[in-house]
C-alpha cells in the first residue's frame, strides 16, 4: 500500500482544521454568524479570483468580464433551485451554472481571444455590460427588480462553502500543473514561439477561458446561496475590477496569491466597518456616507501594498500545499 507523502498529510490536516474550527467556534458562541458569513464570502470570492487568475495570470489573457460569468452561474443556479428547492438538486444546479458560464466563455472566446491585451480587455468589458442589460429585461429571473431565491438560509452552511472551495481550488491547481497548464503558460510567455513548436495557441486560450468561466459560474452559484437575492447591477463591470484587484493584489500567476488576495479584500472591507463610530470625526470622512468611507481606507491599503509589493503579496511565490511535484523537487 502506497504511503501518503508528508505534504499530502499536511494538506489533509490543514483542510480538516479549517473545516472544523470555524464551525466549532460558531457552535460554542465564540464567533457570531456575521464572522462565519464573512468566511463563507471569502470562499466564493477565492474561487472567482482563482478562476480569473487561471485566465489572466496563467494563460495571460486580459479579461475584464469575469463578473458576467459569475452572474450567469448565479442566475442559472437560482432559477433551477427555485424550480426544485431541495438538497439533492443543489450540486446539479451548481454544476449547471458552471456549465452555462463555460458555454458562454466558449461562445465569447471564439471571436475575442484572437485579440490581445487592451483590445481583449475592452471586448470582455463589453460582455459585462451586455449581460447586465440582458438580465434586466428577462422577466423569468425578475428583470431589473431582482431575483429572490426561495431557499431562505437553509443552504448557507459553512461546510458547503468551504467544501466547494477546496474542491475547486484542488481541480484548478491540478490543471495548472498538468500538460494543459504548461501549454497555457507557454502561450502566456510567448505565443509566437509556442505556435512555432506546434501548440495550437487559439485552442489553448479558449480552453483557459472555458475552464475559468466554469469555476466563475460555480462561484456565482455559491454567491446566490449566500445572498439569497440576485440583482443585475451586482455583476457589473465594477465587480469585474474587484476580482482583478484580488488577483493582482495577491500576486499574478500565484494560486495562493489569489486566495490571499480574496481574503485580504474581504477582511479589510468588512473590518473597516468597525471604524464607523469614529470615522465621522475625521476631517473629510465626516461628509462621506458610512458605507463609503471604508473604500477610502481600503484604497490607501492598496496603494501601500503596490508600493512595497509591486508583484503582489505573494510575489509570485506559492504555498507548499499548492505546489506541483516538479516544484517540490527543487
Amino acid at each position: 500500500m502506497k504511503r501518503l507523502s508528508k505534504n499530502t498529510i499536511t494538506t489533509i490536516v490543514v483542510i480538516l482544521v479549517l473545516l472544523i474550527v470555524p464551525q466549532v467556534l460558531y457552535s460554542t458562541g465564540v464567533i457570531t454568524i456575521y464572522v462565519l458569513s464573512i468566511l463563507m464570502e471569502i470562499c466564493f470570492f477565492s474561487i472567482s479570483a482563482l478562476s480569473l487568475n487561471l485566465v489572466f495570470g496563467i494563460a495571460g489573457q486580459f479579461s475584464l468580464g469575469q463578473a458576467a460569468f459569475v452572474g450567469v452561474g448565479a442566475y442559472v443556479f437560482g432559477y433551477i433551485i427555485n424550480q426544485v428547492p431541495s438538497w439533492w438538486m443543489l450540486f446539479p444546479a451548481l454544476i449547471a451554472g458552471g456549465l452555462a458560464s463555460a458555454a458562454l466563455g466558449y461562445v465569447v472566446g471564439l471571436p475575442t481571444l484572437r485579440l490581445k491585451g487592451d483590445y481583449l480587455g475592452i471586448a470582455t468589458l463589453a460582455l459585462d455590460q451586455i449581460f447586465v442589460v440582458v438580465i434586466q429585461n428577462i422577466k423569468a429571473v425578475g428583470g431589473a427588480r431582482g431575483f429572490l431565491l426561495g431557499i431562505g438560509s437553509s443552504f448557507r452552511q459553512w461546510w458547503l462553502f468551504f467544501g466547494v472551495a477546496v474542491i475547486s481550488v484542488w481541480i484548478m491547481r491540478n490543471i495548472v500543473y498538468s500538460n494543459w497548464g504548461r501549454t497555457m503558460i507557454a502561450v502566456r510567455e510567448d505565443d509566437i514561439a509556442a505556435e512555432a513548436v506546434g501548440i495550437d495557441t487559439t485552442k489553448s486560450k479558449i480552453w483557459a477561458f472555458v475552464i475559468g468561466s466554469f469555476f466563475a459560474g460555480v462561484a456565482g452559484g455559491l454567491s446566490a446561496i449566500y445572498s439569497g437575492f440576485l440583482q443585475p447591477n451586482s455583476f457589473n463591470f465594477i465587480q469585474s475590477f474587484n476580482y482583478m484587484v484580488m488577483v493582482i493584489m495577491g500576486g499574478l500567476g500565484s494560486l495562493g496569491g489569489s486566495l490571499v488576495g480574496a481574503f485580504v479584500y474581504v477582511a479589510f472591507l468588512e473590518g473597516f466597518r468597525l471604524l464607523k463610530d469614529w470615522a465621522m470625526y475625521v476631517p473629510l470622512l465626516g461628509s462621506i456616507a458610512q458605507d463609503q468611507y471604508r473604500i477610502v481606507f481600503f484604497a490607501l491599503i492598496l496603494i501601500v501594498i503596490m508600493l512595497y509589493a509591486p508583484k503582489g503579496i505573494m510575489g509570485g511565490k506559492e504555498f507548499a500545499i499548492l505546489k506541483g511535484k516538479e516544484l517540490e523537487k527543487k
